[in-house]
């Protein structure tokens, strides 16, 4: 027998149909020769550090540096204990019991290092020695599985990917338990302050970006505006900024006034096409364009990928290689006759994607785990996706589209327009030949370009008249702006991912931003994971779409901001040495080596500020973030805090609590009174306006039950 492993049930699904493995059996299916089974994520993971005997948050116990790490069965919460998960227990027995029945193992965990890690830490944990082979595809299409077990990879071919990703976990253990323990002590075990090796210098991202902006000094500045017409095309020009309203000319004594043409420049510019989406990219325009957030969008490409419906999302390429564009022509077609475009999207299919495709997208040697995000030739039935699916769904078709589309031409005409006591510039812009750019008009029908900020677009005319040096024209109107020089806006989740993949630099080129890739924050994979793990530790909250730091953040950041743990750029040259090792120019050892001096020279660091915390007023979690205090009805020994989606016990951070209460039920969003009233009397007041799973408005009590769950009580109607 062959065993084939997933990541996920529903994988596992798709395998052994296409295998013919349909005997259903509990954790596997089986048939024609194979089993086929799956993980739920990770089973496995590094063991706890009271499995090495080090005491819980224990001065004495730092640094932990294990000589040699252990794995363990992931644990759970139970009863506000943590112990080792059961379902994880018995899937990993079934998983044990196929693989010693097989005589080879096929791993289809995700085609990627996280999912390498998923299976080689199964596999290490049960000892396991049975020969395995590599299913490496980047779409859930029939054709793709097919082709892909057809080229089954050598196992070994991806130990590299392995020692990198198994680095960056042990990493993440040596530096986060240590730097959180250390600072934890430092301020005398009052609260559990986190840090970690990419989610610490993410915070400092956000908190550098949102100190900037309010210590922001604005500075007025002054500009004149003229208004011109000619040949029945009126325009506007500008003069430079000037500090100081003295200095502006008096425009009320040249009002009428004839300007010369003293300068008059046509360029043609030519606007190449987008690269397609990677992980990253997709994430930031979702964010902007929709305002989703980046764990939102990965769990809806998430859904579209298992539904067959695009490639692969965890990618950090944006391009794709030879042999994969030799199949694009025929994508084109299937997209055309697929029925999810209307007629001027198929038109444009057949006018400017039927003859040379545009190949800016197309590089092999830079693709690197998978290939760019596609569609694939499974096409959903639009009207029944989820909005955010749908839409997600069509920035992908949508750039594919782009992609492969013409440069767009653009005619840009620049004139100085001169007078004895001042000088102004106008430009316009004529689009030649629209290329991809039509692609946006074709989505978006009613929306104006969104790139250029609301200014840029006011002072861009959209065409000029004809006017050569030596003209003279009259000025219909002048008037002074005034203004202020203005500060960068708080980081949203868009903006950060984007710093997050340039480690930081400010970096508007496409192609430049690919090359910093490799010194970025994290992967594309896992930066959404970190935004939502400062969310939970209450360091950031959202204001509208801006990521803002907490009074506990700042705090932090405030004593921390001069230690290495915070260097941007030190944590994506970590991640550029882990980049190294999955291509085999290092060895994991180097790398290991440096992370255990950094980690006893940073706890040596943070426990050195223990007097400044000593005395400090920390602001945070262990008071309630809401403004009446409401007491845990469970363990009767902290208040509850509002999380961004419950409320909870803030014993919860210190693993001896798990009591928590959703914000919403049924649709009702839950006032604080309701939640007060709820734990002091455990029945709340009748509440009108819940909605059922049938779509149907009811009234209600809730209850809270002996062993702390909610649940509806109605009241006995009245005859």
């Amino acid at each position: 027998m062959i065993t084939v492993i997933a990541e996920k049930p529903s994988v596992a699904r798709d395998l052994a149909s296409h295998l013919k493995a349909n005997n259903k059996q509990q954790g596997y299916f089986e048939g024609n020769g194979y089993f086929v089974t799956y993980a739920f994520g990770h089973l496995v993971g590094l063991a706890a550090p009271e499995e090495y005997g080090y005491a819980s948050f224990s001065k004495s116990a730092l640094p932990m540096l294990p000589s040699e790490f252990k794995l363990s069965v992931v644990p759970e919460l139970v009863n506000g204990k943590r112990q080792e998960s059961k379902s994880a227990r018995a899937q990993l027995s079934i998983i044990n019991k196929l693989f010693n029945q097989s005589e080879e193992i096929i791993v289809a965990t995700d085609a990627g290092r996280e999912g390498e890690l998923i299976f080689r830490n199964i596999y290490n944990y049960l000892k396991c020695r049975v020969p395995f082979k590599r299913l490496w595809i980047s779409s859930l299409t029939q054709q793709a599985i097919a082709d892909g077990f057809s080229n089954l990879q050598n196992g070994k071919d991806y130990d590299n990917l392995f020692y990198s990703a198994e680095a960056r976990s042990q990493a993440d253990w040596l530096l986060g338990l240590n730097a959180t323990t250390a600072i934890t002590i430092a301020n005398q075990n009052r609260t559990i302050l986190s840090l970690g090796r990419v989610q610490t210098p993410t915070l400092c991202l956000i908190i550098q970006r949102y100190l900037e902006n309010k210590n922001f000094v604005k500075t007025p500045y002054f500009v004149v505006k003229g208004f011109f017409e000619k040949d029945g095309i009126r325009f506007v020009a500008n003069s430079d900024q000037y500090k100081d309203r003295t200095q502006v000319p008096n425009v009320q004594s040249i009002q009428g006034n004839p300007f010369q043409i003293t300068e008059a420049t046509k360029t043609t510019v030519n606007e190449n096409a987008p690269l397609l989406h990677d992980l990253s990219s997709l994430q930031q325009l979702a964010n902007k364009k929709y305002g989703y957030s980046a764990d939102e969008v990965l769990k809806i490409m998430q859904v579209l990928y298992e539904s067959k419906y695009i490639t692969y999302p965890r990618t950090g390429s944006r391009y794709i290689g030879d042999d994969i564009f030799k199949e694009i022509p025929l994508l084109l077609s299937k997209i055309k006759s697929s029925g999810i475009l209307n007629d001027a999207q198929k038109f444009y299919i057949s006018k400017a994607l039927t003859g040379e495709l545009n190949t800016r997208s197309v590089n092999a040697s830079k693709v690197t785990d998978h290939h760019a995000v596609l569609v694939t030739d499974y096409f959903p039935e639009i009207s029944k996706l989820k909005e955010n699916q749908k839409n997600v769904y069509n920035l992908v078709l949508q750039r594919v589209l782009e992609a492969f589309s013409a440069k767009a031409i653009k005619d840009k005409t620049k004139i100085i327009l001169t007078h004895p006591t001042i000088q102004l510039k106008a430009t316009g812009s004529i689009i030649k030949q629209n290329g991809w750019l039509e692609v946006e008009t074709l989505f978006n029908p009613t929306k104006k370009n969104t790139e250029k900020d609301n200014e840029e677009q006011e002072d861009e005319n959209d065409s000029l008249p004809p006017l050569n040096i030596g003209d003279v024209i009259v000025n219909n109107k002048l008037e002074i702006l005034s203004k202020e020089t203005k500060p960068k806006p708080f980081h949203t989740e868009g903006t950060l991912l984007q710093a997050m993949e340039t480690s930081g630099q400010e970096v508007d080129d496409e192609e430049l931003r690919e090359t910093l890739k490799d010194i970025g924050i994290g992967t594309p994979a896992t930066r959404a994971s970190i935004i939502e793990t400062l969310f939970s530790r209450k360091y950031i909250v959202k204001e509208k779409k801006y990521l803002v730091p907490t009074e506990l953040a700042l705090f932090i950041y405030s004593h921390l901001q001069a230690l290495e743990i915070c260097k941007v750029d030190l944590t994506g040259k970590w991640e550029q040495k882990l980049n190294e090792i999955a291509s085999g120019k290092i060895t994991k050892d180097i790398f290991d080596v440096n992370i255990r001096k950094f980690t006893e020279r940073i706890v040596g660091n943070i426990l050195a500020l223990q007097s400044v915390f000593e005395n400090a007023a920390i602001p945070g979690l262990t008071k309630s973030n809401t403004k009446a205090e409401i007491l845990c009805p469970k363990c009767k020994k902290s208040n509850l805090v509002e999380g961004k989606s419950s409320y909870f016990c803030a014993e919860v951070l210190q693993k001896n609590c798990n009591f928590s209460i959703n914000k919403v039920i049924a649709q009702y969003n839950l006032t604080e009174n309701i939640i007060k009233e709820l734990c002091l009397k455990k029945k709340s007041s009748l509440i009108k306006g819940f909605v059922s799973k049938g779509n149907k408005k009811f009234e209600a009590r809730l209850l809270l039950t002996d062993d702390f769950k909610i649940e509806f009580a109605f009241d006995t109607k009245r005859k």
